[in-house]
């Protein structure tokens, strides 16, 4: 946490207004392209080959940004790197959200497959609707455990992933009570007080 506090590039990095911009942009970008295309009959020619390009352009770059940095990080070069660390940091979450936004396009668009099948499982959409909430509050609960530490941590392969699924249980448990008391009457009352337009409203506007 010292070194937190005191070091500028995480800021800039991953809390600044510049280091977080990158995400909000492509997605409206996304949320425009789908905007736009949602009634449009995509991928209809040819449809063997844009299930194998949606899970090579969906799969290998994302999986691909989270391993390669790591096993260089923690294998080729353990001495910290400012340049590499900026690299990974500049590239990492553009081509990730990429990644996973043309996932949500295809399926989108009946190219997914099985990740398709997996995002239509009902629990999964208990977990979609905690996920913001869970983005809200799991660095906050990540930071927490090293705030309180009163002595140094011996790191082993075994924590790290007693920590990792730790993480996500304390993430997803706080996630629901923020769901339940915040989010949810929040956007009830949202609902409330500026009343949607109707679906007839929308066609005319379509047309």
């Amino acid at each position: 946490m010292k070194n937190l506090r005191g070091n500028p590039h995480w800021h800039k990095q991953f809390m600044s207004i510049s280091g977080n911009t990158c995400g909000p942009l492509l997605g409206i970008i996304y949320g425009y392209i789908i905007h736009k295309t949602k009634n449009v009959e995509m991928f209809k020619e040819k449809r063997t080959m844009w299930k194998i390009l949606y899970y090579i352009f969906s799969y290998v770059p994302s999986l691909g940004i989270i391993i390669i940095p790591g096993w260089y990080v923690l294998v080729l070069k353990p001495e910290y790197d400012p340049f590499m660390a900026s690299f990974i940091a500049v590239i990492g979450r553009p081509i990730f959200i990429l990644s996973i936004g043309f996932g949500i396009y295809g399926c989108l668009h009946g190219i997914g497959g099985i990740t398709e099948h997996v995002l239509k499982w009902p629990p999964v959409y208990i977990l979609g609707r905690l996920s913001y909430s869970v983005y809200l509050v799991h660095s906050t609960i990540i930071m927490s455990r090293q705030a309180t530490a009163r002595t140094p941590i011996y790191v082993s392969e075994i924590q790290i992933a007693y920590y990792l699924l730790a993480d996500v249980a304390a993430s997803f448990l706080v996630a629901l009570l923020v769901t339940l008391f915040f989010e949810m009457p929040i956007s009830a009352l949202k609902k409330y007080l500026l009343p949607q337009p109707s679906k007839d409203i929308e066609e005319k506007k379509e047309q």
